[in-house]
C-alpha cells in the first residue's frame, strides 16, 4: 500500500470517497435534521437570528447549552438569561452561526472517543476554533462564524485515524502535539492523513464549499491572503491556526513562526497578536460549557496565554549573527541566517522580490520545508545544500 505522498491526484480522490463510503456504513452517523437546517441556513448570507432561534429551539440540548453558557459568569448578565433569543442577541449571528454549528459536527465527528484519549485534541481544537473567530473578526466579520467551523473541525479527522491506519497511531507524542510534523509524518507513512478523513466526512455531510476547502487546505502554506476573497481569507486562517504548535495540554509552543505568518498573512503585529491570543482565550473559556464534554477539564488557558506572550515578545529580542549565506534552490534564493534557541531564519526571494520570511530549525521535516520554503521543485542536490547550511548555522 502506497504511502500518501505518492498517491497521484485522481488516487487522492479515489481515496477520500473509498473513505466516506466506508465511513458512513460503519463509523460516522448522518447529521440530525437540525444540523442539516443549520448548514442550510449557515449557507444562505441572508439568514436571520429569527430562523436560526427557530431551528435551535427544536433542539434541546443545543438550547439547554447555549443558555447555560449565556448565563455564565463570562457573559456577566445582572438578570439570567431565560430564552435563546436572549442567547442570540449577546452572541451575535456570526457567534451563534459558529456555535450552533460546530457543536453538531464535533459530536458527530467525536462519537465516544473524546472519552478515550482525544480529549487534549479537541481542546486545542475549540482554542484554535476561537483564535480563527478572533481573527476573521478582526479582517472581515461576515466570515467569522465560518473561520470558527474551519479552526474548530479541521482536525476532526485525527479520532478516526487509528481504526485506519493503527492502534498505535500517531506514536511519538512529540509528533502528536506538533500539526506540522503529525501532518508530515502521515504523508510518508500511511495511506491517507487526517486531512482525507475530515474531507471524507464533508462529503458525507454535505457541507459547504467555504468549509470544506479551507479545511482540506489547511497545511498548505498559502502564498498571500485576498481579504477581499472570502475563500482565501479562509484559506489563510486555515492555516495559520491550524499549524500553531500546541503542546498536549494546550500549551503554545512555539509562537514566532506564527507571529510572522500573522504579519504576513494578516498585516498583525506583534502586539495585535497577543490581543487576539486574550481574547480568544476568553472565547475558550466561555465555550467551554458547550463543548464540556469535548475538552479536556485541566487545561489551563492561563498558561495557554503567558507562553503566547512570552514568545511573541522574545522576537523582538532576536539578533541575527552576522550575514546570511545565500543559497540557490528550486528557482529561489534563501537567505538563511542563525536565530535562535536552534533556528535560523531564512528570507525566500524570487528575481529578487521578497516573498516569505521563515524560522525553521534542523529537525523541521523535508516534505514541510520543501513547502514552507516554496522550493519544491528542488533538485536533491540543491536541497543537500540547504539542510547543510540550516545543520551548520543552527548549531
Amino acid at each position: 500500500m502506497k504511502p500518501r505522498t505518492e498517491l497521484t491526484a485522481r488516487e487522492v480522490d479515489e481515496l477520500i470517497t473509498s473513505l466516506a463510503q466506508r465511513l458512513g456504513d460503519t463509523t460516522v452517523p448522518s447529521l440530525p435534521q437540525v444540523a442539516i437546517k443549520i448548514i442550510g441556513l449557515v449557507g444562505n448570507p441572508d439568514s436571520t437570528i429569527k430562523q436560526f432561534a427557530e431551528v435551535i429551539s427544536g433542539d434541546q440540548a443545543l438550547t439547554g447549552r447555549l443558555l447555560r453558557m449565556a448565563n455564565s459568569a463570562a457573559f456577566a448578565q445582572r438578570k439570567s438569561v431565560t430564552s435563546i433569543e436572549r442567547a442570540m442577541v449577546l452572541l451575535g449571528l456570526e457567534r451563534l452561526k459558529a456555535l450552533a454549528l460546530g457543536f453538531h459536527l464535533s459530536k458527530a465527528a467525536a462519537g465516544d472517543d473524546a472519552a478515550t484519549g482525544f480529549r487534549s485534541m479537541w481542546t486545542q481544537s475549540l482554542y484554535r476554533g476561537c483564535l480563527a473567530m478572533n481573527v476573521a473578526e478582526k479582517i472581515k466579520k461576515s466570515v467569522s462564524g465560518e473561520a470558527f467551523v474551519v479552526g474548530f473541525m479541521s482536525d476532526a479527522g485525527v479520532p478516526t485515524m487509528p481504526a485506519l491506519v493503527g492502534e498505535d497511531y500517531p506514536g511519538d507524542p512529540a509528533i502528536a502535539s506538533h500539526p506540522t510534523k503529525l501532518h508530515a509524518h502521515e504523508r510518508g507513512t500511511y495511506q491517507c492523513t487526517h486531512v482525507d478523513v475530515m474531507m471524507a466526512l464533508s462529503r458525507i455531510w454535505k457541507l459547504p464549499e467555504r468549509l470544506t476547502k479551507p479545511m482540506g487546505n489547511h497545511h498548505t502554506r498559502p502564498s498571500g491572503c485576498n481579504v477581499k476573497d472570502d475563500l482565501s481569507l479562509l484559506n489563510a486562517i486555515a492555516y495559520f491556526v491550524g499549524n500553531l504548535p500546541l503542546t498536549p495540554n494546550g500549551k503554545v509552543e512555539n509562537v514566532t513562526t506564527s507571529s510572522r505568518d500573522a504579519e504576513r498573512l494578516f498585516v498583525l503585529k506583534p502586539a495585535e497578536l497577543q490581543e487576539l491570543l486574550a481574547k480568544s482565550g476568553k472565547d475558550f473559556e466561555a465555550f467551554r460549557t458547550l463543548f464540556g464534554d469535548l475538552v479536556d477539564p485541566s487545561t489551563s488557558i492561563d498558561q495557554i496565554l503567558q507562553d503566547a506572550n512570552e514568545q511573541i515578545e522574545d522576537e523582538d529580542t532576536v539578533q541575527e549573527a552576522g550575514e546570511a549565506t545565500t543559497v540557490q534552490a528550486g528557482g529561489m534564493s534563501l537567505a538563511i541566517s542563525k536565530s535562535v534557541n536552534g533556528h535560523v531564519t531564512i528570507e525566500v526571494s524570487e528575481a529578487g522580490e521578497k516573498l516569505v520570511s521563515e524560522h525553521v530549525g534542523p529537525e523541521t521535516p523535508d516534505d514541510t520545508l520543501r513547502t514552507t520554503l516554496l522550493i519544491d521543485s528542488a533538485t536533491p542536490e540543491e536541497f543537500k545544500s540547504v539542510r547543510e547550511v540550516i545543520t551548520k548555522l543552527a548549531a
